[in-house]
């Protein structure tokens, strides 16, 4: 190789024949970078640095040239300054004035250095050409020089590593995209200038040999999609700043070695979606700024070695599909704000180890989609309890909810469950509880309903009682769940509440009513909601309260009535059907427990139940088929009395709650259910009696 000094011209090249050196003698003040076809000489800079992009090839490796054969693949795109460089091949070729691509032809296959001086801004393999027979790139020198992209230049140059140890000419390069894409050979990379790019992207995907990274300038950087994805060998990762980005879609995904991670500035990143997924070494996770997000779809996903969570502030999140997804040695989880997520699907699922969930996790979030969010879980009673009632303090309606793992709940997750499907939740939990289903869901099409619970779907959230307080005579309607969560006797205070309306819950706008005052009955004394076996009950004086309806249309032939209710003084009545010149049937609880009627001017027929009179609290279950009473109590068998004359065959019927008009009787008593069917419901006796049983335990 001749010895070149950069000073002067020549028609070929100035040629100094002191000094001895490998390829060039470099002097102090400048060393030469490249020799011009035109004789020009270039020095780019001093002190002994090699200039020149050198790279390591083999040439019988596969590739879309011959395997005596490499060619330098090149790219215009975001160039600012023209290709125009030469070539020096370790086996003494010499190539100059090329202006893009490039196929060197070598004596035999095999492997060779390839050293290029000049103008060479970008080397563009795209996953394509001979990207396989590309061993080493061992010097950058000029590369890079007079380009803004990089996008996909050694992409799928998987047998390539990187031996370089000076950092190029990147500091103008804005588009990194893939640019090392597939090079999964790379154990270490250098210290580039980066500072310029914004989109880096895929960059260094699948590079699954690297075991480090270094603190490269990526401040300027707004797209960070998959950009270490499977880069599956790297352990530790530098401070790096994304402060410019606002998503890490999959960024660290499947950085399987990755023990730890840095506290990193994330307050303007609104998507994680899938970022640490499958980082399956992490044992811990810093307390990252994480307000921005809004997207935590996948972002732990099969984090598998993590043994606990940090209290990262979620509440702009929307989005908790699969978030901890297969954490499966997490045993514990602190109280994140989900409220504002609106899929929460399997977002601990296959949590194997999760037995703590705090409480009241839900109370005010919105969603709706809960489907297998705590499958193969491992949770306490506690734990599912609590979730289980928070999802019902949220009042939410029409969900999805699935547990499996861990313990069943108790009574109390129990009855939220129960709460739950009213709303018309589906829940699916350890142990298989069942749900109660409301009961005119299940045995629908009454005639007339009134309850202090919820009887049907179609009724949920809606009043069941209007009450007047006794302490200005205002009015206001309650919910069956506002009657016990301390709402109405923050409407009463300390004073009484007494029923002007117990509405009507089948839909067909049968309300009870009492517009006196003296006559109403009560719910509230003295600010404390009137109980009876637990549950609350309406009060009847036994002097004049009743409640009525004096527009009823009774089915003529058939009806049956259910009723919860008892007796305080010496006997409890409700009477239906009476008319003046009619008859009526009598449901009483006095000397007898029994369902009376009487024809129009005729004897009265009485049907006992087989139950003995109790002042305790007692279901009554009556039917009049047609040509029977049956009366029965406490699921008891019915006693039946034939009867010669329909009690109810007379049009127009009215309905009295708490007295027996006819006789003018006002019993003292409670009522807390009346529910009447126009048809025969024998078939559905144990059905609808264990209905009632389950919401009252009177038997």
């Amino acid at each position: 190789m001749a010895n070149k000094v950069g000073w002067g011209q020549g028609s070929v090249n100035n040629d100094i024949g002191w000094g001895q050196g490998a390829s060039n003698n470099d002097i102090g003040w400048g060393n030469i970078q490249a020799i011009s076809p035109s004789g020009e000489t270039n020095i780019v800079g001093g002190g002994g640095v090699d200039e020149r992009f050198i790279i390591t090839v083999k040439t019988d490796n596969a590739g879309t040239s011959a395997d005596n054969q490499f060619t330098i693949p090149t790219s215009t795109t975001g160039i600012t300054q023209a290709f125009l460089y030469d070539i020096e091949t370790s086996d003494g070729q010499t190539i100059t004035g090329v202006t893009g691509n490039q196929t060197i032809t070598f004596p035999t296959a095999g492997e060779y250095d390839i050293k290029i001086s000049g103008s060479f801004p970008y080397m563009y393999f795209n996953n394509g050409g001979d990207r396989q027979k590309l061993l080493d790139i061992k010097n950058f020198g000029i590369y890079a020089l007079g380009s803004t992209s990089q996008s996909n230049a050694f992409q799928g140059c998987f047998n390539m590593d990187i031996s370089a140890t000076d950092s190029g000419n990147f500091g103008n390069v804005t588009n990194f995209g893939a640019a090392w894409r597939n090079c999964s050979s790379i154990t270490s990379f250098p210290l580039i200038d980066t500072s310029s790019g914004t989109n880096f992207d895929i960059a260094w995907n699948n590079c699954m040999s690297l075991t480090s990274f270094p603190l490269l300038d990526t401040s300027s950087g707004t797209n960070f999609g998959e950009t270490w994805r499977s880069c599956s060998s790297l352990t530790s990762f530098p401070l790096i700043d994304v402060s410019s980005a606002t998503e890490l879609k999959l960024t660290w995904y499947e950085c399987s070695s990755l023990t730890s991670f840095p506290l990193i500035d994330t307050s303007g990143i609104t998507s994680f979606n899938g970022t640490y997924a499958t980082c399956s070494s992490l044992t811990s996770f810093p307390l990252l700024d994480t307000s921005s997000g809004t997207n935590f779809q996948s972002t732990w996903s099969n984090c598998l070695s993590l043994t606990s969570f940090p209290e990262l502030d979620t509440s702009s999140g929307t989005n908790f599909l699969v978030a901890w997804f297969n954490c499966s040695n997490l045993t514990s989880f602190p109280l994140l704000d989900t409220s504002s997520g609106t899929n929460i699907s399997r977002a601990w699922s296959g949590c194997s180890s999760l037995a703590s969930f705090p409480a009241n996790a839900f109370d005010t979030n919105i969603a709706t989609n809960y489907s297998d969010a705590f499958l193969t879980t491992n949770l306490t009673t506690q734990s599912i309890d609590d979730i289980l009632v928070s999802l019902d303090t949220s009042g939410v309606s029409n969900g999805t909810f699935t547990q499996s793992g861990g313990q069943a709940p108790s009574a109390t997750g129990e009855a939220a469950i129960d709460s739950l499907v009213g709303k018309g939740w589906t829940i699916t939990v350890t142990g298989g509880y069942t749900p109660s289903q409301l009961l005119l869901d299940e045995y629908p099409n009454a005639a007339a309903a009134y309850s202090l619970r919820e009887l049907s779907t179609a009724s949920v959230g809606s009043a069941v009682v209007r009450v007047r307080r006794s302490l200005d005579n205002a009015e206001q309607d309650f919910t069956a769940t506002e009657i016990t969560d301390g709402t109405l006797t923050t409407f009463t205070g300390a004073n009484d509440g007494f029923i002007t309306t117990w509405y009507d819950q089948s839909g067909n706008g049968k309300d009870t009513n009492q517009s006196t005052a003296s006559k109403q009955p009560k719910l509230v004394t003295s600010g404390v909601v009137e109980m009876d076996n637990g549950k609350p009950t309406i009060l009847f004086d036994g002097i004049n309260d009743v409640l009525e309806n004096t527009s009823l249309i009774f089915p003529t032939t058939n009806i049956c009535i259910s009723k919860v209710s008892s007796r305080i003084g010496t006997s409890a009545f409700d009477s239906i059907g009476y008319l003046t010149s009619g008859g009526f049937l009598n449901i009483n609880n006095d000397s007898r427990i029994s369902f009376d009627g009487r024809p129009s001017g005729g004897a009265s027929f009485i049907s006992d139940s087989n139950l003995s009179p109790t002042t305790e609290q007692i279901l009554q279950f009556n039917i009049y088929d047609g040509a029977n009473l049956k009366a029965s109590a406490n699921g008891g068998d019915f006693g039946t009395t034939p009867v010669s004359a329909n009690p109810i065959s007379y049009g127009s019927n009215e309905l009295y709650i708490g007295a027996l008009p006819q006789y003018n009787n006002f019993t003292n008593c409670n009522n807390s259910e009346f529910i009447m069917w126009g048809d025969d419901q024998t078939s559905n006796k144990l059905g609808i009696e264990t209905n009632i049983n389950n919401n009252y335990t009177i038997y």
